[in-house]
């Protein structure tokens, strides 16, 4: 089996879940890119529009 199949397998889901990620000290990448990257979760229209000439 392949990497994504071995990572889509139940046993993976039920052994691996983000409860105990976190409880290891492990973080979410969501969290983590709205950390690092907090201006590109705007919405687009709040952006500054730049004219191309």
């Amino acid at each position: 089996m392949g990497g994504w199949a071995v990572a889509q397998s139940p046993i993976m889901r039920t052994t691996i879940t983000l409860q105990r990620l976190a409880k290891r000290g492990y973080e979410s990448m969501l969290t983590y890119y709205s950390t690092v990257a907090p201006q590109l979760n705007e919405p687009l229209y709040t952006r500054p529009v730049r004219t191309v000439v």
